[in-house]
């Protein structure tokens, strides 16, 4: 039997940063003098949206010693818990929920306002979008189509279809699932759906993802899908051919952290349907949702079990946490009006349930992918398990090896990285030259340090330059792979896009950095434009994610990080299509498994609690 859950990590991943403590003092002024119970709760609920939590839970610190690096005299303990709220309550700085002031006090969870806004303001959107049934399309017709373009049904349920189905139903729909379950290709035979159904009035359907790359991920993986889509090429032609981010879909107002489509201006769309939506943040996600007219349809595609996003929130983890097993009466009757085969998975009364599809076959890494049985056994925690696969040669898409010494780190990363690397420099062409440093990447945990994506980028640039394909000095050469890391919507470049440093043939030579421009295309931009960037022979899971690489070696650090996650791991090893190389010790990957970093929210609560 594999062992249980690991318990969440509700504890610091850091100490108090100087804007903690300044804030924590300024709600000290506000309140009128020195409130030590005040102080402490302001720090930590400043320090947990950096850390990446809508709110902190009190509980996890009443009564618990807090080090302050930059108030040596204010270490004391938290207050019991029951005291420290009473306490707080008679705060005029900390607002019950409802009123408007710098901190909000909900049960034992304290906000910054800011963020107990937005976690609202977002479960009223979710259960308002929840509620009722989609009725305007033909049943009849929509179960002819979803034959022609799905097939006959399979043997058991065919979650795809299901998927379809409930996309067409609801305003909102989450459709879940790993890597090679099909949400790509349910995403596609969706918007046909959409577009066939409609196709006597005017129908918008929007394609969008977190990131530029996810996007053009996004894009060609539609467009690669639909020559082999069977359906006509009127309904052909009402399937967007093109993604957007959702940062430029909703069009920022410069210097502003305020979009020009909100919802006074709300977007021109009957239907959107955004890609990677883990990696999506509170902010952002509220902002989506309140642009999206509420007659139009919201249909998020992820995996929940990826990491969560770099700012606040874990959405997809708060979204499907609650009872998602079952249809409700209703939504069952209505899809077997499509699909007159459909059993129901059983009967839940929570509306979001309602929502929520989990694609569950693996069309990609089947029983012999030692990716993907390693990827689940992951996700359940089962280090034995992951150790058994990661060590059997029956699963040689999966490597594990344990560096001895750091000569044989050394040694080991030159025999692997050169190889795959020497033909990026023999092309003059950078489709070429992008495609090639498409098929093989490092990725890291950390960022910094010996076995970060500095210390690495460094290293193996050293190695190219002693194998003379690189300049032992320069900044930019032929062949260079950067990787963006601020949006810059001038250029319409994005964090997280990949580029490549090329001579430009039609430029007398003149090198110049190349970015892929949907399909084969490329576009090039001098280098005087580029926005913030570094190099991208290794970069971190968090920036892979959205991503997919034929080969990738996933180097973790020696010893055990609480950055180094099982949500981290898992994703880590699932950006390899073909093989996954994993570099640590037995310790580090013990730890990994067994840690799940769970950040705090009262969302899941406000969606799921009455049901």
């Amino acid at each position: 039997m594999p062992p249980p859950s690991a318990a969440p990590v509700h504890a610091s991943l850091s100490s108090f940063s100087s804007l903690d403590v300044h804030f924590a003092g300024l709600m000290e002024d506000l309140a009128g003098g020195v409130n030590r119970s005040l102080f402490i709760a302001a720090a930590l609920a400043s320090r947990a949206v950096s850390e990446g939590h809508i709110c902190v839970n009190l509980a996890d610190y009443a009564g618990t010693l807090l080090s302050f690096d930059h108030e040596a005299a204010r270490n004391e303990p938290a207050p019991a818990l029951t005291e420290w709220v009473s306490l707080l309550a008679a705060s005029p700085v900390v607002a019950a929920q409802g009123e408007e002031r710098p901190l909000v006090l909900s049960g034992s969870l304290l906000y910054l306002y800011r963020y107990w806004n937005y976690e609202n303001r977002l479960a009223q959107q979710l259960l308002h979008r929840c509620a009722g049934i989609a009725a305007d399309f033909n049943t009849v017709q929509a179960g002819e189509l979803m034959t022609q373009l799905f097939g006959a049904g399979r043997d058991g349920a065919d979650w795809q279809k299901i998927a379809a189905a409930v996309a067409l139903l609801k305003h909102f729909c989450l459709i879940s699932g790993g890597p090679g379950t099909g949400k790509t290709s349910t995403v596609i035979r969706i918007a046909a759906l959409l577009a066939a159904l409609h196709a006597d009035s005017p129908f918008t359907i929007l394609l969008a993802a977190p990131t530029g790359k996810a996007a053009t991920r996004l894009e060609e993986s539609i467009n690669a899908l639909l020559p082999g889509l069977h359906c006509s090429p009127e309904i052909a032609s009402g399937i967007p051919k093109t993604a957007s981010t959702v940062h430029s879909l909703l069009k920022p107002i410069p210097d502003s952290p305020y979009f020009r489509h909100d919802a006074d201006h709300p977007l021109m769309c009957d239907a959107i349907l955004v890609d990677e939506a883990s990696m999506i943040d509170l902010a952002l996600m509220t902002k989506l949702f309140e642009a999206v007219p509420l007659d139009a349809r919201i249909i998020l595609i992820g995996d929940r079990n990826q990491l969560a996003s770099v700012e606040a929130g874990a959405l997809l983890t708060d979204l499907d946490s609650g009872d998602s097993s079952g249809f409700s009466p209703d939504l069952t009757a209505s899809i077997q009006k499509i699909m007159p085969e459909f059993e129901g998975p059983g009967t839940s009364a929570a509306p979001l349930a309602d929502c929520i599809v989990t694609l569950r076959k693996a069309w990609r890494f089947d029983t012999r992918s030692g990716i993907g049985e390693a990827s689940r056994s992951i996700n359940s925690g089962d280090f034995n398990a992951v150790r058994s696969i990661l060590a059997d040669p029956a699963f040689p898409d999966c490597e594990w090896y344990i560096p001895h010494s750091q000569a044989d780190f050394l040694a080991r990363l030159r025999t692997m990285v050169i190889p795959r690397l020497r033909d990026c420099f023999a092309s003059a062409d950078p489709r070429t030259v992008l495609s090639l440093h498409a098929g093989f990447r490092i990725l890291c945990a950390l960022r910094s340090g010996p076995f970060g994506v500095t210390g690495i980028n460094a290293r193996v640039e050293k190695m190219l330059a002693l194998e003379g394909l690189v300049p032992a000095s320069g900044s930019f050469y032929p062949g260079k792979p950067i990787l963006v890391t601020r949006n810059d919507y001038q250029v319409n470049l994005f964090n997280g896009d990949m580029g490549i440093i090329m001579p430009d043939r039609e430029d007398g030579g003149v090198l110049k950095a190349f970015f892929p421009d949907g399909g084969a295309h490329v576009k090039a931009l001098p280098l005087t434009r580029l926005p913030p960037h570094e190099t991208a022979y290794a970069m971190t899971v968090h920036k892979a994610q959205g991503s997919e690489f034929d080969e990738t070696l996933l180097i973790l650090p020696p010893h055990p990080s609480p950055l180094v996650t099982r949500e981290l791991l898992y994703t880590g090893i699932t950006r390899a299509r073909r093989r996954c190389t994993l570099w640590c010790s037995e310790e580090t990957l013990r730890s990994a498994v067994a840690t799940r970093l769970e950040r705090t929210s009262g969302l899941r609560e406000k969606l799921w609690k009455y049901w």
